[in-house]
């Protein structure tokens, strides 16, 4: 059975994979010193571990489940097509069925609606996985 860390790594290793815009967008990791550049946007990754409920298919272990966040990050007055066009690569990147490691994308990605601060606009994409 995986054990956290190994679908942790996998996750993130599928993360550092996606290359996306030119010059390539930077990545903010979990718990990695990172520093916003002031123009232009970039992506920021959240592990999101959840308890599964039981499931009496297993014969041992647990299912484990979550969701990886990859969050698309723009200053704001750019307009929205930009960061749809970014939010498009990042879904697509993680297709329904896609085996990461000892995880498995179980459902199409989403994103939700864009979220506009003082200093950034912001779209939560989101990848359910089980392992």
């Amino acid at each position: 059975m995986a054990t956290r860390a190994d679908i942790d790594a996998a996750l993130l290793t599928r993360c550092s994979t996606l290359h996306v815009g030119n010059p390539e967008l930077p990545i903010a990791y979990p718990d990695v010193s990172f520093s916003p550049p002031a123009e232009g946007p970039w992506l920021e990754v959240s592990l999101l571990h959840n308890t599964a409920p039981a499931f009496s298919a297993l014969a041992a272990g647990h299912l484990r489940q979550g969701i990886l966040q990859i969050i698309v990050v723009a200053r704001p007055g750019r307009g929205a097509l930009p960061t749809s066009r970014i939010v498009d690569q990042v879904l697509a990147h993680f297709p329904k069925a896609l085996r990461i490691g000892p995880a498995k994308v179980t459902a199409e990605p989403s994103a939700g609606t864009a979220m506009t601060e003082a200093d950034r606009t912001m779209v939560v994409c989101s990848i359910p996985w089980t392992a």
